[in-house]
């Protein structure tokens, strides 16, 4: 169901559990920003770094392709306000673009695009475009076949996105990121980074965690691997499979993130070992997470109070925590890390609206 953005954030923000996370400007920040999209939304959630506690918290939401969501966002898709930049302005403007984009049945972003997401940096300026992340349907396949259904997808992401088609170096490391695939690995999101000024492509990759190390240093990226190996150590044991997260562009960037699972949004199998409270545990013990910090986010996973419109089904906020991000980048010494492992997490939030099940 399409989710009604502006009730929703209201009812979530009022939570003693967003009160606790989520400083007071930002929560304004936010139901400012909700009242600014579209009600064409699927769910939302934040974007919270462990430590230090008082970072900022960045706010993401998404679009789905069935359900009516992805025309309506087309529909009422509003341009930039008089307050933008001019960059901001036309990178929203190229925003509108691939919304319209996606809903035109010859694209083919209709038929590979499931779910568009929308991730705001704070602050919330009006007019700051977001980063665009697009989740692209594979039939299953290896690498070099996923690259062929894909590509004129990822052609039109960029295109549209960056205003010029990516470089031929960029375009080849694609192609090296897809054809190098594990068996059973998979490119889940393209991605466009759009407030950062990037022409890298980030993509979010699922593969079976025994082949983690090995791709990237396939990819050219050698400098993080003894982090790497730190977290596989002491964080993936019993996890079979793993999300990653790269910037292709001439050549790999050099920050990576890895991605777990947590309780409640579908980690499956691994749950145990691959959800929270289990990954709050370890992150509390490798010195990635205060106890308070972590006991805050185990309380964010709830169900809100039944609601209901006139004529209309009674509905009801679910809230989840939905995965952490390991980011690994040698460059630089993150906060609260393990000494000579330059690593930081962050915990992603969500909320969305069901329908209330029947007793």
């Amino acid at each position: 169901m399409i989710c009604p953005l502006v009730r929703t954030v209201d009812e979530v923000l009022q939570e003693p559990a967003a009160i606790e996370l989520i400083p007071p400007d930002t929560r304004a920040g936010v139901a400012a920003l909700a009242r600014r999209l579209p009600e064409a939304m699927h769910g939302f959630g934040f974007e919270l770094r462990t430590r230090p506690e008082t970072s900022q918290v960045d706010f993401y939401t998404s679009v789905m392709a069935r359900g009516g969501g992805r025309e309506a966002w087309a529909a009422a898709f509003q341009p930039a306000g008089a307050q933008a930049s001019p960059p901001d302005a036309e990178a929203w403007r190229r925003v509108g673009a691939f919304a319209g984009r996606w809903a035109a049945p010859a694209s083919p972003l209709h038929a590979r695009v499931e779910t568009v997401f929308l991730e705001f940096d704070a602050p919330f300026t009006e007019g700051r475009p977001p980063s665009i992340f697009a989740r692209v349907a594979t039939d299953v396949g290896d690498g070099g076949q996923q690259w062929r259904q894909t590509i004129p997808a990822i052609n039109e992401i960029t295109t549209v996105l960056f205003g010029q088609p990516v470089s031929g170096a960029t375009r080849t490391l694609l192609e090296a990121a897809f054809r190098g695939l594990p068996a059973g690995g998979r490119i889940v999101d393209v991605a466009a980074m759009l407030p950062r000024g990037s022409l890298a492509v980030r993509l979010f990759v699922a593969l079976p965690r025994a082949h983690l190390a090995r791709y990237l240093g396939d990819l050219g990226w050698t400098d993080g691997q003894p982090a790497l190996a730190w977290i596989d150590d002491t964080l993936l044991d019993g996890c079979s499979h793993v999300s990653l997260q790269i910037d292709v562009g001439e050549r790999l960037g050099s920050r990576v993130g890895v991605e777990l699972s947590g309780a409640g949004a579908g980690a499956g199998a691994d749950d145990e070992v691959n959800g929270w409270p289990a990954i709050g545990d370890r992150l509390q013990r490798l010195g990635l997470v205060s106890p308070l910090r972590a006991a805050a986010l185990a309380r964010w996973s709830g169900i809100g109070a039944p609601s209901a419109e006139a004529g209309r089904w009674p509905t009801q906020a679910v809230r989840l925590l939905s995965h952490v991000k390991l980011i690994i980048d040698p460059g630089r010494r993150a906060p609260g890390g393990p000494p000579g492992h330059p690593v930081e997490a962050k915990v992603y939030l969500w909320a969305t609206r069901r329908h209330v099940p029947l007793t």
